[in-house]
C-alpha cells in the first residue's frame, strides 16, 4: 500500500466516525424533541415546526426522509408514553 492510499484510507475511517457520531447527534435530538412534544400532548405538526433542523438539513437525503423520521418517532414515543 503506497502513502496516498494509507492516508487516504485513515481519512475515511475518520469520516466514518464521524458521520456516526453527527447521525447518533441527529436521532438524539429527533428523539428529545419528538418526545417531548408527546409528554406535552402537542400535536405532531406543530411540534416538527417547532424544532430548528438547520443542523441537520445537509444530510444526505434529508427533506425527503426528516419528516417521516420524525413522525415515526413521535407515534413510537405515544405508544411507549401509553398516550
Amino acid at each position: 500500500m503506497d502513502e496516498h492510499a494509507a492516508v487516504h484510507q485513515r481519512g475515511s475511517g475518520l469520516r466514518q466516525v464521524l458521520c456516526c457520531l453527527f447521525t447518533r447527534a441527529y436521532l438524539k435530538c429527533l428523539r428529545e424533541r419528538m418526545g417531548r412534544a408527546v409528554r406535552d400532548l402537542a400535536p405532531f405538526d406543530e411540534a416538527y415546526d417547532a424544532v430548528d433542523w438547520s443542523r441537520y438539513r445537509s444530510m444526505p437525503a434529508f427533506d425527503e426522509a426528516n419528516r417521516v423520521n420524525a413522525c415515526k418517532q413521535y407515534l413510537r414515543l405515544e405508544r411507549e408514553d401509553g398516550n
